[in-house]
C-alpha cells in the first residue's frame, strides 16, 4: 500500500535508508557514501514529502523537493519485485517532477527512470562519485 511519509515514519526511514543504500555503495565501488551517514536528527530537520510503500512495515519510500526526487530506497529483500516503479508511478502521478539524480554506475535506477522519459542530462561528482542527473522534459 502506498501512503503519504509522515513525521512518525522518520526512523522507520532512516532504517530502509541505510539497508537501500549499504547496497548502493557496494554496487558503486564505494566505501563512503554521503547517505548513509544521514542521521534520524538530519531526517527529521529535512522533513522529506513524499510517499512510502507498506507491506508488514516499510519496504519502500520516495521524497521529492522542488520538482527533484530525493530519495528513493527499497528494502533489500523486497528488491526486483517492482516497489520502485510503483513510487515513481504515484509519485509523478500527484506531482511535478523534472530531474533526478544516481550514481553513474547505477544501471537499475538508470533504467528505471528512464523508463518513466527521464533522460541523461549532465555529470558532477561528489566524495569521489561521479553522479548522474537526469532530466523529464516533457
Amino acid at each position: 500500500m502506498i501512503r503519504p511519509l509522515q513525521t512518525s515514519d522518520a526512523q522507520a526511514l532512516l532504517e530502509l535508508q541505510r539497508a537501500s543504500y549499504r547496497i548502493e555503495a557496494d554496487l558503486l565501488g564505494v566505501t563512503v557514501f554521503p547517505p548513509l551517514a544521514q542521521t534520524l536528527s538530519d531526517i527529521e530537520e529535512e522533513r522529506p514529502a513524499g510517499y512510502v510503500f507498506e507491506e508488514g512495515g516499510l519496504i519502500g519510500a520516495i521524497t521529492y523537493e522542488d520538482a527533484t526526487i530525493t530519495r528513493l530506497v527499497v528494502a533489500p529483500q523486497a528488491f526486483r519485485r517492482g516497489i520502485g516503479r510503483q513510487l515513481v508511478s504515484h509519485l509523478l502521478a500527484h506531482e511535478t517532477i523534472r530531474f533526478v539524480s544516481t550514481g553513474e554506475a547505477n544501471l537499475p535506477a538508470i533504467g528505471l527512470y528512464e523508463s518513466f522519459g527521464f533522460e541523461q542530462a549532465w555529470f558532477t561528482e561528489r566524495d569521489g562519485i561521479r553522479i548522474l542527473h537526469l532530466e523529464k522534459r516533457n
